[in-house]
């Protein structure tokens, strides 16, 4: 795996998708050229892609960025791609510089000065881990991690455990390293050899499940690391765009009908199971919770993913 010297300046291509969502990227990007180190300890190349926003959306965001100084540049899809699909065009523009480390930001994230400088310590103390995790933060002031690094995943229940979610960050020192099984995908650290050697992130999915994907597709064994001391805090579930309500059922949507990809994929066996506890406990769920709106785009996910449908935007 190839990793600078310790006294070279690390190249790193940094890749943000967004769609509908110019002030959540203009802090994140903000963040990003506050960074600690720039100049000295690594140059800095980003990416932002816009997955066809609407005009007003897309002309905020680049007049936005064409006031910031920095190595930015914003390319646009012709059409709604999907996060996996946005990603792998900005690294596309990357890829001519040949970086060092490629990092894969949600664009609703804020980066802590020193997040990056940690990133680049622990790479290169330990080259042979393939993908890093930050400690994750919930909320842009919050106190409380979101996540350690990344999640363990049940592939029968489906469900993703956050590692040491809710631990104060005044804990942070003394909580103990657990196994990964896939690392949170809010913020993504690559070395370059290993992104170019998945050809990407996975279009298959739209939204969600990319991160699960990318570690199914490791040679084995998969080598996932924890950065405790790269801290990223996470506005979380900005990325997906439009209001509380759209955000919902987009969210209903996508996760359904990715989760049920990726068991089809991966864990075959589990899908007849899989697919019945869904269909028969998400509407007791939905009733329970008094969230009938939710509803109809869980069928919509059912039904596609039933006719086989390719990925495309929810409406």
């Amino acid at each position: 795996m190839n990793t600078p010297a310790a006294e070279q300046l690390a190249r790193v291509g940094v890749v943000i998708a967004t769609w509908e969502d110019a002030d959540h990227t203009l802090a994140c990007l903000d963040s990003l050229l506050g960074l600690a180190g720039a100049g000295e300890s690594f140059t800095l190349q980003t990416v932002v892609c816009d997955d066809a926003s609407s005009e007003a959306a897309f002309d905020a965001l680049r007049t936005g960025i064409e006031a910031r100084a920095g190595d930015v540049e914003l390319v646009r899809t012709p059409e709604r791609t999907g996060y996996a699909a946005c990603i792998n065009l900005g690294y596309g523009v990357l890829r001519a510089n040949e970086p060092d480390y490629v990092w894969v930001l949600n664009n609703d994230v804020r980066l802590d000065r020193g997040a990056l400088l940690a990133l680049l310590a622990a790479a290169r103390n330990e080259p042979a881990v393939q993908i890093w995790g930050s400690s994750v933060v919930a909320g842009t002031r919050g106190l409380n991690l979101e996540c350690a690094g990344g999640c363990r995943y049940s592939a029968l229940t489906t469900r993703n455990t956050p590692l040491h979610a809710g631990q104060p960050l005044t804990m942070l020192e003394k909580l103990e390293p657990e196994p990964l099984d896939y690392v949170y995908g809010a913020a993504m650290f690559f070395p370059a050899d290993v992104f170019e050697s998945l050809g990407g992130l996975c279009e298959d999915y739209f939204l969600y499940f990319e991160e699960q994907d990318c570690v199914k597709r490791l040679p084995l064994p998969a080598r996932l690391g924890w950065c405790r001391h790269s801290l990223v805090y996470h506005a979380g579930g900005a990325s997906t765009g439009g209001g509380e309500q759209a955000r919902s059922r987009m969210q209903q949507y996508y996760e359904n009908l990715s989760t049920l990809r990726f068991t089809r994929r991966y864990y075959p066996h589990l899908l007849p199971v899989v697919f019945a506890a869904r269909l028969m406990l998400k509407p007791v769920l939905f009733a329970l919770r008094g969230e009938w709106q939710l509803y109809s785009p869980f069928a919509q996910a059912l039904l596609d993913f039933l006719r086989g449908k390719p990925a495309g935007p929810y409406s």
